[in-house]
């Protein structure tokens, strides 16, 4: 009764907990527009961005793994749930179209960037992480290269 009368409902509950978890705030900005990402993009060499987004997304993924879980095994019987899956999908390939546009826009990009969005999209969502890091028992560092040796094979040489 305590959490309801704090939330009023689940979905409520759980969008804190998103942003709480993700973004470590409340505030409505998404992480894309954040100072830390925005710092990641400034870096003109892709290979060094793509390292630096590859840890960023460890990390983040690290703070996430618990409440993706928690999402994923409500989502078969709370809409809220199947709702926030949908929009943090949503929100994944915004993520990825405008992060591969910046590679594009770098000039250093050899793949399409249509492809290269998609790789981004597949590898940031946390699957990859909770198989790699949490059942093959992978450091953050460690995925964090292959991560970013992954994005790095779309670059020029």
């Amino acid at each position: 009764e305590t959490i309801y009368a704090a939330f009023r409902n689940k979905a409520t509950l759980l969008r804190k907990a998103w942003y709480l978890a993700g973004r470590g705030d409340e505030q409505d900005v998404t992480l894309y527009s954040r100072p830390e990402m925005q710092d990641i993009l400034a870096e003109p060499d892709l290979r060094r961005r793509n390292e630096r987004y590859a840890a960023f997304v460890a990390a983040f993924n690290r703070r996430m793994a618990p409440l993706a879980e928690m999402l994923a095994g409500a989502a078969a019987s709370e809409r809220a749930a199947r709702d926030m899956l949908t929009e943090w999908g949503e929100r994944r390939l915004d993520v990825a179209t405008k992060y591969a546009a910046a590679a594009a826009a770098s000039g250093q990009l050899a793949a399409e960037e249509a492809e290269f969005r998609d790789t981004i999209f597949a590898t940031i969502e946390g699957a990859l992480w909770r198989q790699l890091v949490g059942e093959r028992s992978w450091s953050d560092e460690r995925y964090a290269n292959w991560l970013a040796s992954l994005w790095n094979a779309s670059i020029r040489d």
